[in-house]
């Protein structure tokens, strides 16, 4: 979605790679963007599996296509991409994004999912990324606090002024993020790992772990 709206808005080939093509305000993130991004351009020219390709666009158009190079762009660049687009191309992709939480509700919504949200959600998935790609420890563990979305968080009677900085918070927020068949899975899964979880310990020890995810919420 962040890449084909991007090229919606500049067609240009290369456009990804011009500072006017983001935010003014966020001049040192894009030049890091715009560095990253060639870096990985220049990565992959030179990788067995890819190069064809890459090599292909670059002679036809004289540039990868955005499309393309975003496959292997890391999901922290992503959204680190996402944070320094103009407010315009933000709240275009937001709203699609929204058809997400829509599809998972199963219902119209009248709250707009605003590029705030969105980045919120973004920021909060990368943090769980990078926490579990390293092995680090979930109980207990404080993210970075999710904005508010009456849609999603009134499902499960959660009101705005509770704390929304445990991982049950995540998985409520991803609902905007994944299409519904996707997070019926998810919840399928998780609720087996959960069941299989209480079989195999003692009640105290299960209760404690679930309220330091947050999950009490909801088992």
């Amino acid at each position: 979605i962040i890449s084909y709206k991007f090229m919606e808005k500049y067609p240009d080939h290369g456009a990804y790679l011009n500072q006017n093509s983001y935010s003014r305000q966020e001049r040192s993130q894009v030049k890091a963007n715009i560095a990253s991004i060639e870096e990985t351009i220049q990565n992959y020219m030179e990788e067995e599996n890819y190069n064809r390709s890459m090599k292909y666009y670059k002679k036809k158009y004289n540039s990868i296509p955005f499309w393309f190079i975003v496959n292997f762009v890391s999901f922290g660049k992503l959204v680190n991409f996402y944070e320094t687009m103009d407010y315009e191309l933000r709240e275009d992709i937001a709203d699609q994004f929204q058809l997400f939480v829509e599809e998972n509700l199963g219902s119209k919504i009248d709250e707009y999912l605003t590029p705030s949200h969105l980045q919120s959600f973004l920021q909060n998935a990368r943090e769980i990324r990078n926490l579990t790609a390293h092995d680090n420890l979930l109980l207990d563990h404080k993210f970075t606090e999710i904005e508010f979305f009456n849609s999603l968080h009134a499902r499960y009677n959660l009101q705005e002024k509770e704390e929304r900085r445990k991982l049950f918070s995540s998985f409520i927020a991803i609902q905007a993020l994944l299409p519904r068949k996707h997070f019926d899975d998810l919840q399928v899964q998780i609720k087996a790992s959960i069941y299989k979880l209480r079989d195999n310990i003692d009640k105290p020890a299960f209760d404690k772990i679930m309220k330091s995810i947050g999950f009490d919420k909801w088992v």
